[in-house]
């Protein structure tokens, strides 16, 4: 993702501002968004990363998933109803 401007979770926008394009979970979450805006990429590789993303960071990359999704923000209701099944 050469672009910050074509992310589209929220979620991952804030966490790029707070910690920096080289944190490890700022990365992970940029290919978990573009493996869902371009499912085509399914090979090996891509498909590692994202198991690996999903295993490291299960709440981080739901929010990022469901936001990518359905287009917009995930509610306060929603991110407290998606911690208590990740806890």
């Amino acid at each position: 993702m050469a672009d910050v401007d074509e992310i589209r979770s929220p979620f991952l926008l804030k966490k790029l501002k707070q910690r920096g394009i080289y944190d490890d979970l700022v990365t992970d979450l940029m290919i978990v968004e573009r493996y869902l805006r371009r499912p085509e990429l399914t090979d090996a590789v891509a498909a590692l990363m994202m198991c690996a993303a999903i295993k490291d960071h299960p709440l981080e990359v739901e929010i990022v998933s469901r936001e990518v999704k359905t287009g917009r923000p995930i509610t306060e209701r929603e991110l407290e109803e998606l911690r208590a099944r990740h806890s």
